[in-house]
């Protein structure tokens, strides 16, 4: 038996195998590159760490921005786990 076919190692039972996590440096870097994207979409950063933000979209006017009012803000926490993926989470409206 090989010291690398230990119980639970990735390829041995079947997975993929295991990759070291991403640096906080690394981590903080795609969410730089997701909220880049998200700020061209139209959304604005509510507040943000290293690892996660919270982002706000407006809501779009109804009928082509002529009648009614807009729609509410969305908003959602976005966050870079130590594996490189990103999580997003719808959050309620903020109180007034």
């Amino acid at each position: 038996m090989a010291g690398s076919d230990r119980p639970g190692a990735g390829e041995a039972n079947g997975g993929k195998p295991s990759q070291p996590p991403l640096s906080t440096a690394e981590r903080t870097e795609k969410l730089e590159l997701l909220i880049a994207k998200r700020l061209q979409q139209g959304y604005w950063v509510e507040s943000r760490d290293d690892t996660e933000a919270v982002l706000v979209s407006l809501g779009p006017h109804r009928w082509f921005g002529r009648d009614g009012p807009r729609r509410a803000n969305t908003r959602e926490a976005v966050t870079v786990d130590e594996q490189g993926q990103t999580i997003i989470a719808m959050l309620p409206k903020r109180r007034s």
